[in-house]
């Protein structure tokens, strides 16, 4: 049996197939959230990146996002009532 393990080991060690697990512990490590929480992280930066340009006043970023919002699917619109939401930075659903 310790001939097994050595030789296991060297396989993880060398074949690049199992680099696969590496994914998987990857992913264990990272916290899970949810889409609804990810859009509007997305939303957020974008607010940020567009309020840096001197172009756009916050009035305009604002109407943009609201837009955005207003376009969102049914499924959406619900995951962003949420009680439990809380939206970034100043923005609403």
């Amino acid at each position: 049996t310790r001939y097994i393990m050595l030789a296991l080991r060297t396989r993880e060690a060398q074949d690049p197939r199992t680099i696969g697990q590496l994914f998987f512990l990857c992913c264990d490590e990272l916290e899970d959230i949810r889409f609804a929480e990810a859009i509007l992280l997305v939303l957020d930066c974008l607010k940020a990146s567009l309020t840096e340009e001197p172009i756009l006043s916050e009035e305009m970023v604002q109407s943009v996002l609201d837009r955005v919002f207003d376009n969102f699917p049914a499924f959406l619109k619900r995951a962003f009532h949420q009680p439990e939401n809380q939206f970034p930075s100043g923005l609403s659903a």
